[in-house]
């Protein structure tokens, strides 16, 4: 018996190692690929950026000029892109040569895919004689940390996938943008109901001048996208079934100054960060609550309403629970009642401006185990939460 464990283990290494090295064979092949994609490039960039800058000087001084509100806003939209259309002109110049430094920021993924929306709204809307497709965002659902990166590329990246996604449904159809993190990477997803792809496709979608599109398409986009990624230390990924749809994947590092801020400010392990569920139906206060506590270093789910807000509860896996009292459905005293029958052991938090009204009777029977009056400093609720976490461990 222990030869054949020794033989099965030998053949499950060997088969890793397989792995591993059939996966750096293929980065190494797309990286060549995308220095081809340079070369090339090298030869069309002189004239394209003499174009663009044609572009440029006359959206700048139409923006000079007094002009109606809303059509400035769309000269800024023009300049705005064509900003950054000189900026990947540069970047796939520079595929030809290792690039060793990186010209990176802060960056908000949200306002990031807020301005795609905007950007992309005639595409996706059912203008230029297209279907319309029903475009949904679920990235204000949970807050994402800071990434670092180049705001110019990443937007580059995501038109890109949205695009792909919208010509996939000729006939119409739902696009889904939805984000996640999980304290160290931020994933965005991109899910369409399109035409799908087949195995074949899908392992050649970053190959330069690969396209399914025919003459409309260059075959550059997807390429020069998972350039960027991988240059932003990420991974693009996607996942289809023909006459089902694609799923685009994009995953990136959480911002390492933030990372570092929180356990250094803060002393929160990677691992010990806690997730909060936040109930507040009042969004101004809901929003600045659920940012303040995810620069703390905390997971949190937002949610406006009680009933809402106990459903979640259910199908997640939270450490604590902040919810106001006076809700726009349900009483926060009803919520702390069913999170305390769902799980009794998880803190429930009362955020509430009536202050000492309320009856410490009425918060024991209901299981609110702290109460914090508005208006309060984020310190006062981070105390609160360190508290709550710290007596749920001792339980």
């Amino acid at each position: 018996m222990k030869v054949v464990a020794r033989i099965a283990a030998n053949a499950l290494d060997n088969a890793f190692l397989y792995e591993n090295l059939e996966s750096t064979r293929l980065q190494l092949v797309q990286s060549e690929r995308l220095r081809a994609l340079g070369e090339l490039a090298t030869g069309v960039a002189h004239n394209f950026n003499n174009l663009l800058s044609g572009i440029l000087g006359h959206t700048q001084m139409l923006l000079s000029k007094d002009i109606d509100a809303s059509i400035r806003e769309r000269l800024q939209i023009v300049e705005k892109l064509v900003l950054d259309g000189g900026e990947i002109v540069r970047r796939i110049q520079e595929f030809t040569r290792l690039r060793t430094t990186k010209d990176f920021s802060a960056v908000n993924l949200k306002d990031i895919i807020n301005d795609v929306v905007r950007m992309t709204e005639l595409k996706w809307s059912g203008g230029h004689n297209t279907s319309k497709i029903v475009l949904r965002v679920d990235a204000n659902q949970m807050e994402i940390p800071i990434v670092d990166g180049n705001a110019t590329e990443l937007r580059e990246v995501f038109i890109n996938i949205l695009f792909n996604a919208v010509d996939a449904m000729p006939n119409g159809g739902e696009l889904r943008i939805r984000t996640e993190t999980n304290g160290k990477n931020v994933f965005v997803y991109f899910i369409d109901t399109g035409e799908g792809m087949s195995e074949e496709t899908r392992k050649r979608v970053f190959d330069p001048f690969f396209t399914t599109k025919g003459s409309k398409g260059t075959g550059l986009g997807m390429s020069v996208a998972y350039g960027i990624i991988n240059r932003h230390n990420g991974q693009i990924s996607i996942d289809s079934e023909l006459g089902i749809g694609t799923t685009v994947t994009v995953q990136l590092p959480v911002s390492e100054k933030v990372i570092k801020e929180i356990e250094c400010n803060y002393g929160l392990r990677r691992e010990e960060r806690a997730r909060i569920l936040l109930i507040e139906d009042h969004k101004i206060t809901l929003d600045v609550l659920a940012e303040n506590l995810v620069n703390l270093g905390y997971y949190v789910q937002k949610v406006e309403s009680g009933m809402a807000g106990i459903k979640i509860f259910k199908g997640g896996n939270y450490d604590i629970v902040i919810t106001d009292v006076g809700l726009c459905d349900i009483s926060g005293w009803t919520v702390s009642k069913k999170i305390k029958e769902i799980s009794s052991h998880v803190p429930v938090v009362f955020i509430t401006g009536w202050g000492n009204q309320l009856s410490s009777s009425q918060l024991k029977e209901c299981g609110v185990d702290y109460v914090l009056t508005k208006p309060f400093k984020i310190e006062e609720i981070s105390a609160i939460i360190k508290k709550a976490i710290d007596s749920k461990k001792n339980v």
